[in-house]
């Protein structure tokens, strides 16, 4: 009898055993059911991210194409190029787009400007290169850059072939000034013309503008003041005459055709006129800045590096400055 209720006891923790065993495998199946359904979402999660990163990734691909075809499509109508000649052009800008910093569509874009000024296919490909150093040294984009070469040939009645001096001046002109690429073009825009039409040479012109950049002028500012001078000098109206005369000088001796700007400054600088006297002379607007401009270069000691000395100099020895600033950029990238 004892035996007998023993193994009833045991059996009974046996069957209780194996029912806990059973409930535990029954929580393991669910477990691992849920975990399989996680999974199974993420991984679905996973491939559907993957795809729609990829899609992204070709829908990219294809528009920059499409812009990349659209602007060598403008460079084909706009320089009248011959088959030969545009696909020189379309080689340029792949490998330009393929060895710079720079993409092929940026560079097809720099083309486009280019080949609104007339360039042939020769000057543009012998162009590109200085385009390419001028916009990377100033952080700028080639099609901006490419647009303010150009345009400052047209200024200055420059060829290609001065295009790397272009971009070595108005690169040392944003190193050693206030001037940035921005403001510099702006400055050229409103000052460029008057200056070249003139027979000012580049260099003398930027760094004229930079003496009133310098001033803490924006770059609209700094031109206007320099053109509005400028053309007073040319033509003085008879008021301004009297001025002259009043301080012992000629018409001639102010003509910026036949002296210098940092002569003129200085003549005007050693008058010691007023404000009011000047204005006759720059007119109005112009009138404060070129009395202080003036008087900084007339007040300097016999002999003593001015500021637009020290400006003048650094453009006229600005040589490779492009392209020894970009290389800098491009070698800690």
């Amino acid at each position: 009898g004892e035996t007998a209720v023993v193994m009833t006891l045991k059996n009974r923790d046996f069957i209780r055993g194996l029912e806990d065993a059973q409930r535990g495998t029954l929580d393991f199946n669910r477990g691992v059911t849920r975990l399989s359904g996680v999974l199974a979402g993420a991984l679905v999660n996973a491939f559907a991210a993957a795809t729609a990163a990829v899609s992204a990734l070709g829908v990219a691909v294809a528009k920059t194409g499409a812009e990349f075809e659209y602007e060598m499509t403008q460079v084909a109508a706009i320089s009248q190029s011959t088959a030969s000649e545009l696909e020189a052009l379309t080689n340029e800008s792949r490998r330009l787009g393929e060895t710079t910093m720079f993409t092929a569509r940026e560079a097809a874009s720099g083309i486009v400007e280019l080949a609104k000024t007339g360039l042939s296919t020769g000057e543009i490909l012998g162009v590109t290169s200085d385009v390419l150093n001028f916009a990377g040294a100033n952080m700028s984009d080639l099609a901006k850059a490419a647009k303010f070469t150009s345009a400052t040939m047209s200024q200055f009645n420059l060829t290609s072939s001065d295009s790397a001096r272009i971009v070595d001046v108005f690169t040392a002109a944003n190193q050693n000034s206030l001037f940035d690429m921005q403001s510099l073009q702006t400055a050229m825009r409103y000052g460029g013309s008057v200056a070249g039409a003139l027979g000012r040479s580049l260099e003398e012109t930027t760094a004229a503008l930079g003496m009133f950049r310098n001033l803490g002028l924006e770059g609209s500012t700094a031109g206007v003041r320099f053109r509005q001078a400028m053309l007073s000098l040319i033509g003085p109206t008879g008021r301004a005459k009297d001025v002259l005369e009043k301080y012992g000088l000629t018409v001639r001796d102010v003509n910026p055709e036949v002296n210098s700007f940092k002569d003129i400054m200085i003549t005007l600088g050693k008058t010691g006129m007023d404000v009011g006297e000047m204005a006759l002379l720059v007119s109005k607007r112009a009138a404060a800045d070129v009395q202080q401009v003036s008087k900084a270069l007339a007040d300097a000691p016999a002999g003593a590096i001015t500021e637009y000395d020290k400006l003048y100099e650094s453009l006229m020895n600005s040589a490779g400055t492009a392209e020894e600033t970009y290389k800098k950029f491009t070698d800690t990238v």
